[in-house]
Parts: C-alpha cells; structure tokens; sequence
C-alpha cells in the first residue's frame, strides 16, 4: 500500500478475494484527534472470457448433390479456442490466471441473415473438449447457415486455486461468470477439383522423297 498526503493507493492484486479488511485514518489537528474506519470486502473478480480467431467463415460441401460432392474440397476442420481465458483473481502473468476455470459451451444458429431469433443446434458437427471446440466441415448441414458459438466461463474460489497443489474445490453456482461469443458463417462454396487437361502433341508428320 502507498500513502502519499491524504491519499492511500492499494496496488492490484494486494488484497486477497473473499477477505475483509478495516482501513483506519487518524487525523490530528492540533490537540484534537479524530478516527475514521472503513471496512473493505474483498470479492473475486469475474474471469475474462476470451475466444482465440473472432467471427470466421467456413465453406461446406453440398451433401444433397452426390456428383458435386465427389469433387469438393471440404476446408479442415475448424477449431475454437478459449484456452486464453482467464481468472482475473491472479495477475495475467501467474500460472493460477489459467487454472480452476470451468468452460459451458453452446450452439445456436440463424437459417439467414433475415431470420429473427435463433435456433438450438443439433450437434453431431461439432466436439467439445474443455476449452476446444471442433467443427468437421464435412458434417455440416448443407445449407448455408450462421452459427453462434458462445461459451460461459466460470472460475473456482481463490483459496481452492491458491493453494499448491489446487484444491479439488467444485465451481460455485454462484460464482461470477463471463461469456465470449464468435459468429461462423458456413456457405456452400464449393472448390472443385479441376480435371487434369490433356496435352495434345504435334507429331511431325511423314514426309516424301
């Protein structure tokens, strides 16, 4: 903590979630003397959802047309990464900032970009794996769709992160939570594969004597 004049300045990360303090000031004037007390609750801080790439495009091949689809090349598959994300309990530069975290994904969609509200996914397209999501191209409904993919970061108490190793504390109900969402717009691009041209050779032809 810094004292400078009337001022008292507590540096980031100085005081520890879920702890009170009593900051007292004592002012002297002369022979009088006069006592103030505050009292600080510290809470923890919301996690900081973050999704590596933003808003992207990925092209799908056309399932309804078998004879188009035997010649698509159907982009790879698509991985959405939150692992950036963290708890804002610890400075960005600890090791903790990344542990405790709990990931809650979802999938909605809009047929168009005229279509109000949005509809659930029905999965299948795509896995999820803690902080990851991958989506197979090759899965994909033909049609042409935008896709939300939101995810719901939650982190675990500070004492259950603080302590080496991490306790095996379950993530509060109601603990603080952030969401991080990126739009995929999957469009019927189809790059077919080009056939092989057949080089036509001059032979030179017989000649007469």
């Amino acid at each position: 903590m810094v004292l400078q004049g009337a001022s008292l300045t507590v540096p980031a990360y100085a005081l520890t979630p879920g702890k009170v303090y009593s900051i007292a000031c004592r002012l002297t004037i002369l022979t009088r003397e006069t006592t103030v007390v505050r009292v600080v609750t510290v809470r923890s801080a919301a996690p900081q959802a973050v999704i590596l790439g933003g808003d992207r495009t990925i092209a799908i091949a056309n399932s309804a047309n078998s004879t188009q689809q035997a010649s698509v090349c159907v982009a790879s598959a698509m991985v959405l990464d939150a692992s950036s994300s963290r708890n804002r309990d610890f400075p960005a530069t600890d090791s903790r900032a990344a542990t405790g975290l709990q990931y809650d994904w979802s999938c909605s969609y809009r047929a168009s970009a005229i279509q109000e509200g949005l509809s659930p996914c029905s999965g299948g397209f795509y896995t999820v794996d803690g902080p990851r999501v991958t989506i197979n191209p090759a899965l994909l409904p033909p049609e042409g769709r935008i896709y939300k993919f939101a995810v719901v970061v939650s982190a675990k108490r500070y004492t259950c992160v603080a302590t080496s190793p991490p306790a095996a504390c379950p993530v509060l109900f109601d603990a603080a939570t952030a969401t991080a969402a990126v739009q995929i717009t999957a469009t019927q691009q189809a790059v077919l594969n080009p056939k092989p041209k057949t080089q036509m050779v001059d032979r030179p032809r017989a000649m007469g004597v």
